[in-house]
């Protein structure tokens, strides 16, 4: 589901880990624990790499922001039938060292829910990469008898700030520094930009 790693892509030492979530179907319990083993490594930054993440639980990106934002920061908005819900941070935990979010073209749903709030909240959080799927509407899922199953759309959420990513009409959430990778190279230029950009945070 996710995994996170510490390298120095420089010639001078770096303390920057990474965690790239795939999906958001993983247990809060297993990402507090990495991110403290990495804090215990004495990272001094992050970077979050939700490319190509199409989305889960949302409770689960709940969990992950309350490591990050002080309590009773708004995290998003539900909205249903017009009415407005603000998602907020229930937690006293909250981090300070500089993030920088990874998306890409099919970073949706719960991975967009995530890089707007560092967007909107974080003061030191950079998002890297192309602009996100923008898939802003939740979506509900039914199991039949016959073990079969549908989904259909209630509600969208909104960023802390109020804004509709919808690719439709809006738009995904485009990056702060626009990075686009080589699909015919094994570079990743992305990547590189983030660890570039963290390095000169040092």
């Amino acid at each position: 589901m996710f995994n996170l790693w510490k390298r120095n892509r420089f010639d001078s030492p770096s303390h920057i880990g990474k965690k790239r979530l795939s999906s958001f179907e993983i247990q809060d319990k297993q990402f507090n624990d990495s991110l403290k083993k990495l804090e215990k490594d004495n990272i001094k930054s992050l970077i979050i790499d939700v490319r190509s993440n199409p989305g889960g639980h949302l409770e689960q990106a709940d969990k992950i922001l309350y490591n990050f934002f002080n309590k009773d920061t708004v995290l998003y908005q539900i909205e249903e039938k017009g009415n407005k819900v603000n998602v907020i941070d229930k937690t006293k935990d909250s981090r300070n060292y500089p993030v920088v979010i990874l998306i890409n073209g099919t970073s949706a749903s719960a991975s967009e829910i995530i890089a707007s709030c560092f967007k909107d909240n974080y003061q030191k959080g950079v998002i890297v990469g192309n602009e996100s799927f923008g898939k802003g509407t939740i979506q509900n899922e039914v199991i039949l008898k016959n073990g079969g199953s549908y989904k259909y759309t209630m509600k969208k959420w909104l960023s802390s700030k109020g804004t509709w990513y919808d690719r439709d009409t809006t738009g995904g959430i485009k990056p702060d520094v626009e990075v686009t990778n080589d699909i015919q190279s094994t570079d990743d230029k992305q990547l590189d930009k983030a660890l570039e950009l963290l390095k000169k945070e040092e």
